[in-house]
């Protein structure tokens, strides 16, 4: 009888979860479809699955996806606890994702922390993701906030403006361990009030990898003491990481000189 009801409980977990996608399993072979708004945010629910994007979403995105509840390590610069990170696989197909996120609509622990997705961790992978729109929060981005431990960024295409006091296209903040982030462009206009990056803000991690990736877009820094970037605004530490094939076409503006095309600061 137990076990009767155990498989009844699964058909009926099972069918609630298709039910949230237009199709798929969720899983590397067969990702939950994505075709519309309400199917983007149930991402949230399952951060450790596979996901692909079937049509452009054009109903805006007024909130990332992942939880954005952690508890930060001032100190050492990373978080000793994230709720729910995403950890999964998201496959953007090509298609056009529109975001409106603005830390004034939210009102959760870290909403100044806003892109597509808050924190990436664990081996995910985010590929092939476009979004335009605007970002408008502390740290901004347009595709990920906070990226760690093993993690993939490729093929993404930034066109969204972004605005905050630490600003990136593609990332915000890389954190505590190695990932790799190539091939990708941003096309968007960038306005920090401390560091900006046309690819990524800043980061403090070890043995990462930024490969061939463009920045094309506006990126405008309105720091006194660091200057702005075409591909990251500032790299804290620099043991066994590689920039390498990245170009910068877009134009630059900041208050400090010179203003470098690749790396802003280097500590």
């Amino acid at each position: 009888m137990k076990n009767f009801i155990k498989i009844i409980l699964f058909f009926i977990f099972s069918i609630s979860m298709k039910a949230q996608f237009s199709g798929g399993s969720g899983e590397p072979d067969s990702p939950w479809e994505i075709r519309n708004l309400e199917e983007l945010e149930a991402v949230s629910n399952f951060p450790d699955k596979c996901f692909i994007l079937k049509a452009n979403i054009r109903d805006s995105l007024r909130k990332p996806l992942s939880s954005n509840k952690m508890e930060w390590d001032s100190i050492h610069g990373y978080p000793n606890y994230i709720e729910n990170p995403f950890t999964g696989i998201f496959d953007g197909n090509g298609y056009k994702i529109t975001l409106a996120i603005d830390t004034d609509s939210l009102d959760s622990l870290d909403s100044k922390n806003v892109a597509l997705f808050y924190y990436i961790c664990d081996g995910a992978i985010i590929k092939n993701v476009v979004v335009d729109g605007y970002v408008r929060g502390f740290w901004a981005s347009g595709i990920v906030n906070t990226i760690s431990e093993g993690f993939l960024i490729t093929n993404c295409v930034n066109m969204a403006r972004i605005e905050g006091s630490y600003c990136g296209g593609i990332a915000t903040d890389i954190v505590k361990g190695k990932g790799i982030i190539d091939l990708n462009i941003n096309l968007g206009t960038n306005k920090s009030k401390i560091f900006a990056g046309g690819i990524t803000s800043g980061s403090n991690s070890y043995y990462k990898k930024i490969n061939y990736c463009i920045n094309a877009g506006f990126i405008k820094g309105d720091d006194v003491f660091y200057s702005s970037s075409g591909i990251i605004g500032l790299d804290w530490l620099t043991e066994g990481n590689t920039i390498s094939n990245c170009i910068n076409t877009g134009v630059l503006e900041s208050k400090v000189k010179p203003v470098n095309g690749i790396i802003g600061h280097k500590f």
